[in-house]
């Protein structure tokens, strides 16, 4: 397993969990491709490594809320911009809590990803493998093991519901993880209101624009089609099935707890068009997302400049199997294309004004394309033709 991720079940250990106490229960037909009982047995396990979590403490959920109720303010007071049915809906979560509605909200995209694999490993017809066979009728178990670590140590590191950018199918509420939050605050001896208050207006930045439903279906389509575009690696299927030997513990437990280990056997081509389409809109919306942050609230959190480091540090803090699972489905931004979203939005508003920036939002064919997102005087004359 990789150093990355924390100390997962030994042999022992997965027995304990529940789905995992009769091996016999986790062969046989599935809900789908991911059997996510499994998955979210294992997410728990790791996320609170094996301990009972404490809710988050009613007190400072209500503080944590009045912050995003303010964010709320500010971001409406500055975007202009309509919000959506769930404006209003905040929950502060512990990490069981992120990983409950993600189980929820990330199930139709993930189980898209796993079925891409299964249908291949089917369809492979000149990789036959005997154990095939064997081991298809326990492929759900398998992935819902191996998504459960990714969601579980993924909620060890969660800020908020839109640190990671997925398809959901939940809608668009605010989830703040607040022993997450409240571990940067004392790790980077951070003011502790204006840290909250920033992640939260980045949340809102983010529920704004995902509340526009043309934005969202627009999202949920990219990514289905980046999805379409991965390819898989045959040889790579069969090596992993030759190695697995059923009669042992260990070989067992090393494939239901390596995720880089089926990942890795996928992988998206680097030129096609339809990921850097998805780059393209990934930048824009975290560009929109990063330049509101900063405008909405500069006047009340003094240490912009020193929060945005530490944001930059916590993203770049990622497993080697959660960046390959970003890379799969074509949403690996850089740090520099967080930066052009960000520096686009500020030389519009700085040339033209808020108004024509959010023009971008009236309608998909608004979205600046890669080639304008560098020249942005570019994107304002088709907005503006006339000027």
């Amino acid at each position: 397993m990789s150093e990355d991720f924390p100390e997962l079940p030994s042999a022992s250990g997965w027995s304990k969990l529940p789905a995992f106490q009769d091996f016999g229960d986790l062969i046989g037909p599935a809900a789908g491709p991911i059997n996510w009982e499994v998955a979210k047995q294992v997410a728990t396990w790791v996320g609170t490594e094996g301990q009972s979590e404490i809710k988050p403490d009613p007190a400072e959920a209500g503080q944590i809320e009045d912050l995003v109720r303010l964010a709320e303010l500010r971001v409406a007071e500055y975007t202009q911009l309509p919000f959506g049915s769930q404006s209003g809906q905040v929950g502060v979560v512990n990490r069981t809590g992120w990983i409950d509605s993600s189980i929820n909200g990330f199930r139709y995209i993930l189980n898209k990803l796993a079925e891409r694999l299964s249908a291949t490993m089917r369809a492979d017809a000149d990789h036959q493998n005997p154990l095939e066979a064997i081991i298809e009728p326990i492929m759900p178990a398998i992935f819902g093991a191996q998504i459960g670590i990714l969601l579980g140590y993924m909620s060890t590191k969660i800020l908020g519901q839109f640190d990671i950018l997925l398809p959901r199918t939940d809608g668009s509420r605010i989830y703040m993880v607040s022993p997450n939050l409240n571990s940067i605050v004392e790790g980077y001896d951070l003011q502790r209101d204006e840290f909250m208050l920033w992640v939260a207006t980045h949340e809102v930045a983010h529920q704004v624009e995902f509340g526009i439903p043309w934005v969202r279906r627009r999202f949920t389509r990219l990514v289905e089609e980046a999805i379409d575009q991965i390819e898989i690696d045959p040889d790579a299927i069969a090596d992993r099935f030759t190695s697995i030997d059923l009669t042992s513990v260990d070989s067992l437990e090393s494939v239901f707890g390596d995720p880089a280990g089926m990942l890795g056997v996928m992988f998206t081509p680097a030129d096609a068009e339809r990921i850097a389409e998805l780059h393209t809109f990934m930048t824009v919306v975290e560009g929109y997302a990063e330049h509101v942050m900063d405008e909405a609230i500069s006047d009340v959190v003094p240490s912009v400049g020193a929060m945005r480091e530490v944001l930059a540090r916590h993203r770049a803090d990622r497993s080697t199997s959660e960046k390959l699972l970003e890379r799969l489905l074509g949403l690996d931004l850089k740090r520099k294309q967080y930066a052009q979203g960000e520096e686009f939005c500020r030389a519009v508003v700085h040339d033209s004004g808020l108004e024509v920036l959010n023009k971008m939002w009236e309608a998909e064919g608004n979205l600046p394309t890669a080639d304008e997102l560098g020249m942005p005087q570019m994107w304002q004359l088709r907005m503006e033709p006339g000027k």
